[in-house]
């Protein structure tokens, strides 16, 4: 099952880069293998991973509409559908801390890849789950070694 997720974090991160979306077929195909693989995590993880994201696309909601002075629709011209769906297609692959720290530091490698290409070929968007895809892929490879360093590191 490993090897499909891999070759749909694959998919995610081609369509987004080149098309600027994913096919909505791909979380779907993604949920299902994300399910199947994570099926050993406790229901309470899920649950905890759910109510992070909605509380931070929750926050992220009241910013911009404090902001701007009026309630603002994030998913018009600030995080996609895509972006939010693949977020959610995470939420079983990872116990809630390890969740919580691939949102984080997979957001700020997203930023700087993006950084990154932008000097290569100028954007307007970024590919936020695509390079996400890649960036859940190298955790999901390096599982183990990163979990222990951050059970050695940070007492998690």
């Amino acid at each position: 099952m490993i090897y499909v997720l891999y070759i749909l974090f694959g998919i995610t991160l081609f369509q987004d880069v080149k098309y600027r979306g994913v096919h909505w077929s791909v979380f779907l195909l993604l949920l299902a293998s994300a399910a199947i693989y994570g099926s050993g995590l406790a229901w309470v993880d899920i649950g905890i991973n759910l109510m992070f994201l909605t509380g931070l696309l929750s926050a992220l909601t009241l910013y911009l509409s404090l902001k701007q002075g009026h309630i603002v629709d994030i998913t018009k011209g600030y995080f996609s559908w895509g972006d939010i769906l693949f977020l959610i297609v995470l939420t079983p692959l990872f116990e809630w801390r390890m969740y919580m720290l691939v949102f984080v530091f997979g957001t700020i490698g997203v930023l700087l890849l993006h950084i990154l290409a932008h000097l290569f070929k100028p954007q307007k968007s970024v590919p936020y789950a695509g390079y996400m895809a890649g960036i859940t892929a190298l955790v999901i490879c390096f599982q183990t070694s990163v979990e222990s360093y951050l059970n050695t590191w940070l007492w998690l």
